[in-house]
């Protein structure tokens, strides 16, 4: 291992690996036997570390990895830029992240993948077990599109559970606690969650059926800054069935129907019926997943909301009777991201329907015609986000809801 921490100059870390011992995750071929990985020097602002691991007796685990962004404005952190100052502004020190490990027996991986023609990464391509980029403006999205994670178990390593965790709370760089962090699963199986709310949970995990260097997964990590969300249309004058499919700063109802006049706002309880906003004491706060029905004096109120787009899976509880739910998400949901929850059973909506379970249809309102809209399947119709949809359950259930899978940047 060659390391030269501590100048203000560009670092590298070289692994001497056993031939054959890692995957290049750019060609999905065998690397050769030294891998170079860019080490970040400068202040590191905020970082999610992560890990891998197997549960392959003796296997080694991959713990130093971290993804995140410099203290220091205009630095994308791929290494492709000259040399750091020796502050970042803010009479702080350069503060180095640890450099990567080389592997032990029977190890497992993750990277960053990038691309020798992406931007900021011009004919350095690779893996990269640590990546800083530029801090993230008012709602940006900062992008690892593909973290891979792979394995060499061993001859009897197989079949594994490979199990990917992370700290968002790593100390001095946390990940603030207002932004959003998602990771979203770009093959995911037959069960398995397409997108991934890392504050809501710390690990995932998944099994390999054959060892070998073909079972590499890739993941996308997204940090997502606050800023103002926008509904696509305008309400009209009358009634109109909405939803917020946003994590707001504030949610408040006063907040987040800031400007509206007059500040009359419904929701539904199956249990009691309709609640008043301001007049009902317990509805206090707008909550993703719920519609809500809005009364402006004139046409051409817009929603818009400060605050960061809802991510990862969401379970809407569904109550015996009429419901008013909504998508979550910023993306239109249908029937194939929908599954049902009735007791220790998951099924598909397909399912549940057989099964007496709710009522395969749902309708919102046309503030147009004033009217409600055709019933649609709900196994297989589409609900879109910032609109509020009626359905109907027979009993107490839970509606899964999976952000559609998203395509590979």
């Amino acid at each position: 291992m060659t390391e030269g921490q501590g100048t203000t100059q560009r670092e590298f870390i070289q692994l001497f690996i056993p031939a054959g011992a890692i995957q290049d995750l750019n060609t999905n071929k065998i690397a050769e036997t030294s891998l170079e990985a860019t080490v970040q020097n400068g202040r590191a602002d905020w970082v999610v570390q992560m890990s891998a691991s197997s549960n392959v007796p003796g296997a080694s685990p991959d713990a130093n990895n971290f993804f995140g962004v410099r203290g220091i404005a205009g630095v994308d952190g791929s290494g492709s830029g000259g040399s750091a100052p020796a502050s970042d502004g803010l009479d702080q020190p350069e503060i180095d992240i640890p450099e990567p490990l080389a592997p032990g027996a029977n190890h497992v991986f993750a990277f960053s993948a990038r691309g020798a023609n992406e931007p900021g990464f011009a004919g350095q391509g690779g893996n990269f077990a640590q990546e800083l980029q530029s801090r993230p403006l008012l709602n940006e999205k900062k992008v690892w599109p593909r973290v891979s994670v792979t394995s060499d178990l061993g001859a009897t390593g197989a079949p594994a559970t490979i199990t990917l965790t992370w700290n968002l709370n790593v100390s001095g760089k946390e990940v603030p606690g207002t932004y959003a962090v998602e990771l979203i699963n770009l093959a995911p199986k037959a069960g398995e969650p397409t997108s991934i709310d890392m504050r809501a949970q710390n690990s995932f995990s998944y099994t390999v059926e054959n060892n070998g260097l073909d079972q590499t997964r890739f993941f996308r990590l997204e940090v997502t800054a606050p800023g103002v969300q926008q509904a696509p249309f305008q309400l009209s004058d009358g009634f109109n069935l909405v939803a917020v499919p946003v994590r707001s700063q504030n949610p408040l109802v006063g907040n987040v129907f800031f400007g509206l006049s007059p500040l009359v706002v419904y929701r539904y309880d199956p249990n009691s019926g309709y609640e008043i906003f301001p007049s009902s004491p317990n509805f206090t706060n707008v909550e993703v997943g719920r519609g809500y029905w809005l009364r402006p004096r004139t046409a051409g109120y817009q929603l818009k909301v400060l605050g960061v787009p809802n991510i990862g899976q969401t379970t809407l509880s569904l109550k015996k009777g009429w419901n008013l739910i909504a998508d979550p998400f910023l993306q239109p949901v249908n029937g194939a991201n929908m599954q049902v929850k009735s007791g220790a059973d998951t099924l598909s909506v397909a399912d549940a329907v057989r099964r007496g379970l709710l009522q395969d249809s749902f309708v919102t309102f046309d503030p147009t015609t004033r009217g409600y809209t055709n019933p649609q399947p709900l196994s297989t119709g589409t609900l879109q986000p910032w609109r509020g949809y009626w359905v109907l359950a027979f009993s107490d259930i839970g509606l899964v809801m999976n952000r559609p899978p998203q395509p590979t940047q």
